[in-house]
């Protein structure tokens, strides 16, 4: 009998000193713990869906982006016919909603990101008009 009530004890010591530990790893648990993948992105202004997109495009391919919250950085990559692009930008802002970038590297586009309606707006560095993308976001 006291084995047992000695054992309880130690269980719930060990529990009790735990406890933060675990409810800390709770806490964070969310959006900013992991990357997001976006892909299947087309212009809302020029499609109506992606399949949309796919019928009627000619030339060049869709981009895909990364967005890695522990490394507060963005990696877009455009594939094209002959090479693949690649710019890298830092995270100006994010919260629970919206994640947006600094101007990327070569290309000076600023990115928001609107995880709640899945949509990436596009503007470049010092001009008024933007693209606004719905997208696929994982």
């Amino acid at each position: 009998m006291k084995k047992n009530l000695f054992t309880k004890f130690i269980v719930v010591i060990f529990l009790i000193t735990s406890f933060p530990n675990i409810s800390s790893t709770i806490a964070n648990a969310g959006w900013f713990d992991k990357k997001i993948r976006i892909s299947k992105c087309y212009d809302v202004k020029d499609y109506s869906s992606y399949k949309d997109l796919l019928k009627k495009r000619v030339t060049g391919n869709p981009w895909t982006a990364e967005i890695d919250l522990k490394e507060n950085t963005v990696v877009v990559t455009v594939p094209t016919t002959s090479r693949v692009i690649m710019s890298k930008a830092d995270i100006n802002v994010k919260t629970d909603r919206f994640i947006r970038t600094y101007p990327d590297d070569p290309f000076g586009f600023i990115r928001l990101f609107d995880l709640e309606n899945n949509t990436v707006t596009t503007a470049e560095e010092g001009k008024k008009e933007q693209s606004i993308m719905k997208c696929k976001f994982k």
